[in-house]
């Protein structure tokens, strides 16, 4: 992911700052994303504009907002927008403990899960795109993938406002081929101005709107040759599984004999370390398949029968 820009609460230095590069292309994509809400006003009125303009958006919900203001929360869903977690108090999480950080996510997946469809996955941002190693590592713990932007609108920046952000935002859009628009719906003059900011980027040329950074990938040839390629995997490492299994059996049987004439003592300690190094590789084989799947937004059950096809 390119690096991010700068966003509220971040260190105002040049590095922190994306520089766009532009170059031509022949169809935009972009991804339009709210963050920090739901807002019982200004996060509906943006729903009815993305709904009379036909745009699923993603939306980066703060916990503490979805308890407050629920219904919002399940109209975003029910309209068919993605959900993704932003904590439950928009705090710097690297300024935190473990258990702390791990807590701001999982209070607000409490709140969302109901929501989450299992085949889209579960993607975090972390407040003010803020994170280090110990705040991957537990999201990832977590089941969750970051999900940042390349476009910040600076929509919360009091400079850009009521409407300069949408200008300085699709001239950062100009001549990109992707485009992860970094927005929040808790702002009145974000929802004031969205029509019209719409508008601007579909004059820039021939644009496709995605729901989520996934869904190009997820719904095309590409997506079911990676599930086709675990599936393949997994029924190779079930083999291997079968053969090494056999494969001890044959030497329990040889063992057996070669006990009963007294030539060996050490066998049974070895063939023991096989058996916990064959289990071993298979749990891991396991675990990998699992966090494939994960990743693909596959249920386990659904594998198996897609897998009882290619057997």
């Amino acid at each position: 992911m390119a690096k991010t820009a700068q966003h509220k609460g971040s260190p105002e230095s040049e590095s922190d700052v994306l520089v766009p590069r532009y170059r031509s292309v022949s169809q935009r994509r972009v991804w339009l994303t709210f963050d920090d809400g739901p807002h019982p006003v200004w996060t509906e009125k943006i729903l009815r504009i993305l709904d009379s303009q036909a745009i699923l958006a993603t939306f980066f919900i703060v916990g503490k907002r979805a308890a407050a203001h629920p219904e919002v929360l399940k109209k975003i869903a029910h309209s068919g927008h993605w959900l993704g977690n932003h904590s439950y108090s928009h705090l710097d999480l690297t300024r935190l403990s473990k258990s702390q950080i791990r807590s701001q996510i999982q209070r607000t997946e409490r709140l969302i899960a109901p929501y989450l469809n299992p085949r889209r996955g579960k993607f975090f941002r972390p407040p003010y795109g803020r994170h280090n190693q110990v705040v991957d590592r537990i999201a990832s713990e977590l089941g969750y993938r970051l999900y940042f932007w390349n476009v910040d609108t600076l929509d919360w920046d009091k400079q850009y406002q009521p409407d300069r952000w949408a200008q300085y935002s699709v001239d950062q859009i100009r001549d990109r081929d992707t485009a992860i628009v970094l927005m929040h719906d808790i702002h009145k003059t974000t929802a004031d101005n969205l029509s019209a900011f719409i508008s601007r980027i579909k004059a820039l040329g021939e644009v496709r709107f995605e729901p989520s950074v996934d869904v190009s990938l997820r719904d095309t040839e590409e997506r079911d040759e990676a599930v086709e390629a675990v599936i393949e995997a997994s029924i190779e490492a079930e083999r291997s599984q079968k053969s090494g299994k056999a494969a001890l059996e044959a030497l329990r049987a040889a063992n057996t004999k070669l006990t009963e004439v007294d030539l060996s003592t050490a066998a049974p300690g070895a063939l023991a370390a096989l058996e916990r190094q064959l289990d071993a590789i298979v749990r891991k084989a396991t675990e990998l398949k699992a966090k494939m799947l994960q990743y693909w937004g596959f249920r386990a059950d659904q594998v198996d029968r897609r897998s009882n096809k290619l057997n």
